[in-house]
C-alpha cells in the first residue's frame, strides 16, 4: 500500500482552482481491474466532484500505461481525505489533483501490476452513468 497526495490551486485573474486529495493504493483482487473507494464525507469532498476523481483515475492509469505491455491493474484506489473550497473547487480541478495524488503515490511504490486489460471497462461499470470518450 502506498499513499499520494496533492493540491491543484490555480489563482489567475478569471476564475480561480483549488482542490486537495489524498489516495491509498492497495493491490486488490476483485471483479473488475480497478476498485475506487469513497471515504470522504460531503463536508471534505462533495459527490458531485467524484466524476472529476474518476476521470483523473482514469487519466493516471492511461498515462502509466506502456502500449506493449498494457495498462496498470488490480489497484483498490481509496480517496482517505480532501479538502474544497465553495466558489474555486471543480470537477476538472479534482481531476487534476487526482492524477497528481495517484503519480505521488506510484513514485512511493516499486511493484507495479501490469496486464493487457482495457481498465476503461472497470471504470465504466463503476461509473455506468458517466458517458466515456471513445
Amino acid at each position: 500500500p502506498t499513499i499520494g497526495q496533492a493540491r491543484w490551486v490555480r489563482q489567475t485573474s478569471g476564475a480561480d482552482s483549488f482542490a486537495s486529495i489524498s489516495l491509498l493504493l492497495e493491490p486488490y483482487r476483485g471483479p473488475t481491474a480497478l476498485l475506487l473507494v469513497w471515504q470522504v464525507t460531503a463536508a471534505q469532498i462533495p459527490e458531485e466532484f467524484m466524476p472529476g476523481v474518476a476521470e483523473g483515475i482514469r487519466r493516471a492509469v492511461r498515462r502509466e500505461r506502456d502500449e506493449e505491455e498494457g495498462c496498470l491493474i488490480n489497484i483498490k484506489v481509496t480517496v482517505l481525505k480532501g479538502q474544497y473550497h465553495p466558489v474555486d473547487s471543480h470537477a476538472r480541478a479534482y481531476m487534476m489533483a487526482t492524477l497528481l495524488a495517484f503519480e505521488d503515490a506510484l513514485r512511493h511504490t516499486t511493484l507495479i501490476p501490469i496486464s493487457g486489460y482495457d481498465v476503461r471497462c472497470a471504470i465504466k461499470s463503476a461509473w455506468a452513468d458517466r458517458p466515456t470518450r471513445p
